[in-house]
């Protein structure tokens, strides 16, 4: 058997730990220490056997130097018996001479559990310090009242300032809102060299004199729709300045110095000047307008029969003097025009005044309407003698007039008319609607002599006395030819005669029960010589 170590697997606990701590941490880096004003305690502790004493030696390297530099630096740690902490303080000297930043390296030259020289080391690093200067920094003050930070600016010493403004506040910026210009100080004292360092700065405020405001004075106009340039003017304040004007305290129409307006009507215009420092003015201008609104009523829309005719009227009032008109569709420059419209139309008129600085436009719509006349013919087949009814299909109809071409008329919505003769006839429908308008429509209608043809579907030749011929009942057919087939297509029958029928036999035995086809070709006494007509079916022979 055997066991398998990976190698590097094995460790042991050190025996000897080496930490520090520096007295303060100007830079924020733990590390570095400034030159006359801070520390680093380092302490070196071991453990396992401390039975028998213990020295170290420190191997040292760096660019800083002892004595220069930095001072209480041992060249070797010692424990006696028995002891597990020890520890020392160096400390960082004021070096005059000292451009930049220097580095101490300690290396504790103590072998490893293994017996290994991986040392451990403590590296600090040494920085001169500059006097301490102070500033205090703000932004411009704008307006009385307004409200900036004050910084204090230090530079130099240790790193870390305790702060004291005459205000009695501790923090490294204040805000502060002066109404007039007034002086501001701070006092530092770095926490380092201990050194204390006053600056102060005076905070200017300007003053301006009181917001004022001029603006156009009222106008009184005879008409609407005049131009004006309405104009604010602005005194004092503190620039630069914001701009509203508003129409009847409605929306903002400007925000400008000058506004152009035109109005219909007599209106009010406020206009509202804000400086930066928040100071704000009103004033306001009124322009009248002395004329009553021109207002133009004309004819409403209306609805009319085709071919009709319509005075359209446009009655103005308000104003200022005379009234004159244009009609677009015709040039025309009367109050009224007459129209003849083919189809629904919308007609303008414009109208203005003496102050000839605006016109009214008004419209109406000529609607054309009448009833849209339609009918059917549902009786068939349209023979003499037999009411022929008249279906009415018309739209927007209310009173109808019927002439059916015989001499015979109606008034019924939906009517019947009986033919005496045959013949062809004119139909006509005279639709009118509720405002009186018309419409018609003719239809043609022939009319014929009655005929007809039935044929059965079954019939029993069994020697009883009924129903024992199959033969077809006619009226005023005047050709007539009647084949039989049987289920194979074979002629079993044919006759020229309606009056002569198939008695259910074939070749002078009796045909079996079943079901027979027979083609029957004829004309009627409507039909003309090339006209010709087939009738097809089934007929079935029962015993």
């Amino acid at each position: 058997s055997g066991i398998f170590l990976s190698a590097n697997s094995l460790s042991s606990e050190q025996p000897v730990n080496v930490t520090y701590q520096l007295s303060s941490d100007p830079y924020g880096d733990g590390k570095t220490l400034a030159q006359g004003c801070t520390s680093a305690t380092v302490t070196v502790s071991r453990s396992g056997d401390v039975s028998q004493p213990l020295g170290i030696p420190l191997i040292i390297s760096g660019s800083a130097v002892q004595g220069l530099d930095h001072s209480n630096l041992p060249t070797q740690v010692n424990f006696n018996a028995g002891q597990t902490t020890t520890s020392f303080t160096i400390d960082a000297l004021v070096n005059p001479n000292l451009q930049g930043t220097v580095n101490l390296l300690i290396e504790f030259a103590i072998q490893d559990p293994c017996g290994n020289d991986n040392f451990q080391s403590v590296e600090l690093f040494f920085n001169p310090t500059a006097p301490v200067e102070l500033t205090i920094d703000f932004s411009e003050v704008v307006c009385p009242g307004q409200e900036i930070e004050l910084f204090a600016n230090a530079t130099g010493g240790g790193g870390d300032y305790t702060y004291l403004w005459n205000t009695g506040e501790t923090s490294s910026s204040i805000f502060v809102s002066p109404n007039a210009t007034e002086e501001f100080s701070v006092t530092i004292v770095d926490d380092c060299l201990n050194q204390e360092v006053t600056a102060s700065a005076l905070v200017e405020v300007p003053i301006y004199e009181d917001l004022e405001i001029q603006v156009t004075a009222d106008i009184v106009e005879q008409c609407p729709f005049v131009g004006n340039d309405l104009e604010v003017f602005i005194f004092g304040g503190a620039a630069p300045f914001t701009i509203e004007w508003l129409e009847n305290s409605n929306a903002v129409i400007s925000q400008s110095e000058i506004v152009s307006v035109a109005p219909s009507a007599t209106t009010n215009y406020q206009v509202t000047v804000t400086d930066v420092c928040g100071a704000e003015v009103s004033g306001a201008v009124t322009i009248t307008i002395l004329s009553p609104p021109l207002i133009v009523d004309l004819t409403p829309d209306t609805e009319i029969c085709p071919g009709e005719s319509i005075e359209l009227v446009a009655s103005p009032s308000g104003g200022f003097g005379d009234y004159y008109y244009l009609w677009p569709h015709s040039g025309e420059t009367t109050s009224s025009v007459i129209v003849t419209p083919e189809q629904s139309t919308s007609y303008t008129v414009v109208v203005r005044d003496d102050c000839n600085t605006f016109e009214v436009t008004e419209s109406t719509t000529i609607t054309i309407v009448k009833p849209e006349a339609d009918f059917q013919i549902v009786t068939q087949p349209q023979f003499i003698g037999l009411p022929i009814t008249f279906q009415n299909l018309t739209n927007n109809g209310v009173f109808y007039d019927w002439r059916f071409g015989d001499g015979n008329f109606s008034t019924a919505v939906h009517p019947n008319n009986t033919y005496d003769e045959p013949g062809t006839y004119e139909v006509l429908l005279v639709a009118t609607d509720a405002k009186g308008c018309q419409d018609s429509i003719i239809k043609w209608i022939t009319i014929e002599d009655e005929h007809y043809i039935y044929v059965p579907n079954a019939f029993t030749p069994d020697g009883d006395r009924f129903n024992n011929v199959f033969y077809a009942s006619t009226v005023n057919i005047v050709t007539f030819n009647m084949l039989i087939f049987n289920r194979w297509g074979e002629l079993i029958f044919e006759s020229n005669d309606p009056e002569y029928g198939w008695d259910g036999t074939y070749n002078g035995v009796r045909a079996k029960d079943g079901t027979y086809i027979y083609v029957i070709t004829y004309q009627t006494i409507n039909d003309d010589p090339d006209t010709e007509h087939v009738l097809k079916g089934f007929v079935t022979l029962l015993r």
